[in-house]
C-alpha cells in the first residue's frame, strides 16, 4: 500500500474512532436519569418560554412602564434573586437538591397566571417578584444536581449539547412564532404565552419529583426533620456562610468570579433593553426581532457542540480566550446598526463568541469546585453577579433615557476589562484542564 493510501486509511480509522467515542459519550449522557429529566423539562421551557421572554421588556412598556421603571424593575428582581439564592444554595448542600427543585418549580408556576392578567405594571411587578423568588431559590440546587450528574470526561461537551438541545433548537422556532403572534395579535399573544409558561412549570414540577437525590450519601448532609426553627437557623447560617465562601475566592477562582461579576454588569446594563433598542433605534419589527433571535440560535446550535469538544480536549481557556474582546467589538457594531439586515449580520456573528464562551466557562467552574461546595459556590456566583446586575440595571434605565446607545457602549467597555482579566488568567495556567 502506498504512503498516501496508508495515511488515508489511518485518517478514516481515526474518524471512526472519534465518532464511536462521540456516540458513547452521548449514550452515557442520556442514560443518566437526572440529566434526562432535566433535559426534558428544559426542552419544555425552551419551546414555550421564548414566546414571552423574548418580548418581556416591551410587555412592561405596554403596561405603562417607562425605561427608568423597567431598569428599576430589573434591579429589584436581581435583589430578590440574591436574597433567596443565598439560603437556597445552603439548603441544597445541607439538605439535598431534589425537594427544593421540585417544590420550587411547582410554586413558581402560579405567579405566571397572575402576570398574564395584570392590567398595569404594578401588579405585574408584584407577581414577577414572587415568581422570581420561587424560581431562584432552587436554582443553585438545580445547577448543582446537574453538575453532580454529568460525565467527568465530557463536561464542556455535555453543557454544549444540553444548551443547544434545550434552548437553542426550540428557540429557533419559538422566537419566530412568538414574533409573528405578537405582531399579529398584540399584547393578548403575550398574555396567552404567560399562561402557557405557567402550565409548563406545573408539568415540569410533576416530572422533577422523579429526580434522584445526589447528596444522599454525603457525610455533611443534615438528616434532622425540617421545621420552622431549623429552617430559620439554616437561613441564618447561609448568610453567615457567605463570608466563608468569599474566602475560597483566591487566585484563579477570584479571577473567574471577576468574570462572572462583569457578565452581571453587562446583563444589568443591556438585558432589559435589547428588544427596546432594536424596536426604537435599529428599526426592526416585532416579527423581525423573532427572526433575529432565531438566526442567532441556528448558528449557535451548529457551533456549540464543536466548541464543547474542543474545550474538553484542548482546554477551557484556550477556547474562550478571545470571546470578551469580540463581545466588546460587537456591542459597538450594534449601536451603529440600522435596519434589519445590519442587525442580522451582528446577531449571526454574535453567536460565535457566545458558543466559544458558555460551555467552556461553565465546565471550568465544574472542574475546579468540589461536589459538596458546588451549590454554595453557584449561589455565591449568583449573589455577586446579581449585586452587579442590580446596580447596573438601576442605572441602565436612566442611561437609556439620556441616549439609548449609552448602556451598550458601557457594556463594550465592561467586556474589554473582562478580556484583559482573562488574559491574566490564561497566563497563570493554574485552572487549565
Amino acid at each position: 500500500m502506498s504512503q498516501q493510501g496508508q495515511l488515508r486509511t489511518g485518517s478514516n480509522n481515526a474518524l471512526k474512532e472519534e465518532l464511536s467515542q462521540l456516540k458513547a459519550t452521548l449514550a452515557e449522557i442520556f442514560r443518566t436519569k437526572n440529566i434526562a429529566l432535566i433535559i426534558a423539562t428544559w426542552i419544555l421551557f425552551g419551546m414555550i418560554g421564548p414566546l414571552f421572554w423574548s418580548f418581556s421588556s416591551d410587555y412592561m412598556r405596554q403596561l405603562g412602564a417607562s425605561p427608568k421603571v423597567i431598569g428599576l424593575l430589573n434591579s429589584t428582581m436581581a435583589l430578590v434573586s440574591m436574597l433567596v439564592m443565598i439560603p437556597g444554595g445552603y439548603m441544597a448542600d445541607k439538605r439535598g437538591r431534589k425537594g427544593l427543585i421540585a417544590w420550587g418549580t411547582l410554586l413558581a408556576a402560579f405567579p405566571y397566571f397572575a402576570r398574564a392578567i395584570a392590567g398595569s405594571w404594578q401588579p405585574y411587578f408584584l407577581a414577577t417578584a414572587i415568581g422570581t423568588a420561587f424560581e431562584r431559590v432552587y436554582e443553585p440546587a438545580l445547577h448543582a444536581l446537574f453538575q453532580d450528574s454529568i460525565p467527568e470526561r465530557a463536561r464542556a461537551f455535555t453543557f454544549s449539547i444540553v444548551d443547544a438541545l434545550c434552548w437553542s433548537v426550540p428557540g429557533m422556532v419559538s422566537s419566530v412564532i412568538g414574533g409573528y403572534l405578537y405582531q399579529k395579535f398584540g399584547v393578548i399573544a403575550l398574555r396567552w404565552a404567560l399562561i402557557a409558561t405557567g402550565a409548563v412549570y406545573l408539568m415540569s414540577a410533576a416530572m422533577r419529583f422523579g429526580l434522584e437525590e445526589t447528596l444522599k450519601n454525603q457525610k455533611d448532609l443534615i438528616s434532622e426533620p425540617l421545621n420552622l426553627r431549623s429552617t430559620l437557623s439554616g437561613v441564618s447560617d447561609s448568610f453567615k456562610g457567605i463570608l466563608e465562601e468569599l474566602s475560597w475566592l483566591k487566585g484563579p477562582l477570584g479571577r473567574m468570579m471577576a468574570l462572572d461579576i462583569l457578565s452581571g454588569v453587562d446583563w444589568g446594563l443591556t438585558g432589559g433593553f435589547w428588544l427596546l433598542f432594536a424596536l426604537d433605534v435599529i428599526g426592526v419589527t416585532r416579527f423581525e426581532w423573532g427572526l433575529l433571535e432565531a438566526s442567532w440560535n441556528v448558528i449557535y446550535v451548529l457551533l456549540v457542540p464543536i466548541t464543547g469538544i474542543l474545550s474538553d480536549r484542548k482546554g477551557r481557556i484556550k477556547v474562550m480566550r478571545f470571546s470578551p474582546g469580540l463581545f466588546a467589538i460587537l456591542y459597538l457594531l450594534l449601536v451603529m446598526s440600522r435596519g434589519f439586515m445590519m442587525a442580522f449580520v451582528v446577531w449571526v456573528i454574535w453567536a460565535i463568541p457566545d458558543a466559544l464562551w458558555f460551555a467552556s466557562f461553565e465546565a471550568l467552574w465544574t472542574d475546579v469546585v468540589e461536589s459538596n461546595k458546588r451549590a454554595r459556590i453557584s449561589t455565591l456566583r449568583s449573589v455577586l453577579r446579581t449585586i452587579a446586575q442590580m446596580v447596573s440595571a438601576a442605572a441602565a434605565g436612566f442611561l437609556y433615557e439620556i441616549n439609548p446607545a449609552i448602556p451598550f457602549c458601557v457594556a463594550a467597555f465592561v467586556w474589554l476589562i473582562a478580556f484583559l482579566n482573562l488574559q491574566v488568567l490564561a497566563k497563570e495556567h493554574a485552572v487549565e484542564v
